[in-house]
């Protein structure tokens, strides 16, 4: 078991975002390293999310755990328990996932999650200033 980071990776939050997660419930954000030449170094995580200029949304554990639905009780359907050989996320009775990684685990399940349609995803608007011939 290892819990590597406590949050996405630049691939996981890219995959997030294209699976229709709101970058607005990001807590955090890459912010891009540079070096004196404007070269990209790579991605530096950062606490916050409000919007910058040329950065990507980054989730904690407990920003993709706020992202599955409430139960009745407002208890979320969603639970964790480590073990020896990672993390089992569960989602209610339907499904349970062990990975290595927690992270890894969640983001999986919030992947499923959406693909069944027990979390709402975020719509880009569309363009609507379209040239009227």
């Amino acid at each position: 078991m290892s819990c590597l980071h406590d949050f996405t990776t630049l691939t996981q939050s890219d995959k997030l975002v294209e699976l229709g997660i709101s970058p607005k419930t990001a807590n955090m954000r890459f912010h891009p390293r540079r070096d004196l030449g404007g070269r990209l170094l790579g991605w530096q995580p950062l606490l916050g999310n409000s919007p910058m200029d040329g950065c990507k949304p980054c989730w904690s554990s407990g920003a993709l755990i706020a992202l599955f639905p409430k139960s009745s009780f407002e208890d979320n359907k969603v639970w964790i328990r480590p073990q020896e050989n990672g993390y089992v996320v569960r989602y209610d009775d339907y499904l349970a996932i062990i990975r290595d990684d927690l992270v890894e685990a969640l983001v999986d399940m919030v992947e499923w999650c959406v693909n069944e349609g027990h979390i709402k995803v975020y719509k880009p608007k569309q363009n609507s200033n379209k040239a009227k011939k």
